[in-house]
C-alpha cells in the first residue's frame, strides 16, 4: 500500500479543491472516515532516521562555517557573491 499519510492529504486536499465535484469530496469524506479513521494518520516512526541524521549534520555544519568565517552566510541569498555591478538572479531581471 501506498503512504497513507500521503492518501489522506490527497483526499484532504480534494474536500477543499473548489474545482472539485460534490461527487468526489462525498467520495474522498467517505474514504476518509472509513478507512483512514477521519483522516487521523499516525505520524510515528514516519522519518527514516538516516536522513534525519543527515540534516542534522548539514545543519551543524553551516552553523560551524559561519562561526568560522564570522559572516552570515544567508547574506547572499538575494545577490550571489561574485557578480559585477549589482546584478543579481532576481526573477524577471534581463
Amino acid at each position: 500500500m501506498s503512504n497513507p499519510g500521503n492518501i489522506v492529504g490527497g483526499h484532504k486536499a480534494n474536500l477543499n479543491n473548489p474545482n472539485t465535484s460534490e461527487e468526489a469530496k462525498q467520495h474522498s469524506k467517505e474514504v476518509l472516515d472509513n478507512e483512514f479513521n477521519g483522516g487521523n494518520v499516525d505520524k510515528s516512526g514516519d522519518k527514516n532516521p538516516q536522513n534525519v541524521a543527515g540534516g542534522l549534520k548539514a545543519y551543524v555544519l553551516v552553523i560551524y562555517l559561519e562561526h568560522l568565517s564570522g559572516a552570515d552566510i544567508n547574506q547572499h541569498r538575494e545577490q550571489p557573491p561574485g557578480l559585477a555591478g549589482g546584478q543579481g538572479l532576481r526573477a524577471g531581471a534581463s
